[in-house]
């Protein structure tokens, strides 16, 4: 487990276990990168917030009101959904094999094309209502493609790996041997490191700009910062990617905003597994990023991947000890 917490005066960062048991690899080891899972999701709003800077004043301008149709005409009801809907998961896609794959890896356009063709199998429930579900950023990674004439991997290289001179994060498939990618497992009985996993490439193929790149904490506090700094976005961007107007309840562009329990002000929030995997990661910072979490755990001990259990129980402690007014 890593744990990089409190940026008001300085960051301090907690080691915790082993990222590989078998190989006594610590998770301490500077090498180690882990699974984003859905940290991903932002990163990839917040290209869609880049390209509708970048076309706002051409023929064909990609804004929140944009139908899906004009990029995907083949599926069903593209023509009754935005990309505002798919920014805040109110598409009403219902696929409920989102992470379910085939046994083989996909490119990327396979992967967008199986992901149309679940949803035309499984048809939309109503619009507006909140509906978690990859799919919604799996069509964004396509359009991010169809809008630039470029893979989502290049853009995610030039459109943040590089901008933010990010060092340790990495599209699942170009991570360099020298690296270490966090086993994750299961505490289970009272006993540590069980039924060692790693996430399956042709899962992470499959749920493209949903959950398929490496990353640490100290890379993803200086995405987060990036996204108002101007070297992603500017806070105005900022603002925008994360209070969209079909927003439904606390979720958009990636992130869940929360006002303060206590007090003025908003703090974000995200949450990442991966199926059949025990990885867990969540981040809560104030709008500011001057004070929060930022927690991959690579062991849990709950089946069923809620944030909620053990994870979040340890997560609160921390956030209590920095400012229960803010975050609770």
């Amino acid at each position: 487990m890593f744990v990089a917490r409190d940026y008001a005066d300085g960051r301090k960062a907690d080691n915790i276990g082993y990222a590989n048991f078998h190989m006594k690899i610590l998770n301490s080891n500077q090498e180690v990168v882990y699974p984003s899972a859905s940290l991903q999701k932002v990163m990839t709003g917040a290209m869609i917030v880049q390209l509708i800077n970048e076309t706002s004043h051409s023929k064909d301008p990609v804004t929140q009101n944009s139908l899906l149709s004009r990029w995907y005409p083949n599926m069903k009801k593209a023509n009754q959904i935005t990309v505002g809907n798919l920014m805040t998961q109110t598409s009403g896609i219902i696929d409920t094999k989102s992470e379910s794959y085939s046994g083989k890896v996909l490119s990327e356009s396979a992967a967008i094309e199986a992901t149309v063709h679940r949803i035309n199998h499984n048809g939309l429930a109503s619009k507006g209502i909140f509906r978690y579900n990859n799919d919604n950023y799996i069509l964004l990674a396509g359009i991010i493609r169809k809008v630039t004439g470029k893979s989502y991997a290049q853009n995610f290289e030039s459109r943040i790996v590089r901008r933010l001179g990010l060092d340790s994060t990495y599209m699942w498939n170009t991570v360099p041997g020298k690296r270490v990618k966090a086993v994750s497992y299961l505490y289970s009985a009272g006993k540590d490191y069980k039924h060692a996993k790693e996430p399956k490439n042709n899962l992470l193929s499959y749920i493209l700009g949903a959950g398929n790149i490496y990353t640490t904490p100290e890379d993803y506090y200086k995405f987060q910062r990036g996204l108002q700094n101007g070297k992603i976005l500017n806070a105005s961007d900022y603002h925008y990617l994360t209070n969209l107007k079909t927003k439904n309840g606390t979720y958009s562009g990636g992130l869940y905003i929360q006002s303060y329990k206590h007090g003025d002000g908003t703090i974000k929030m995200v949450y990442g597994s991966l199926n059949a995997d025990n990885y867990g990661n969540w981040v809560e910072l104030t709008s500011g990023n001057k004070k929060g979490i930022i927690m991959f755990l690579n062991q849990t001990d709950v089946v069923d991947h809620s944030v909620e259990s053990p994870i979040k129980s340890a997560g609160l402690k921390i956030l209590d000890q920095l400012n229960p007014n803010i975050f609770r």
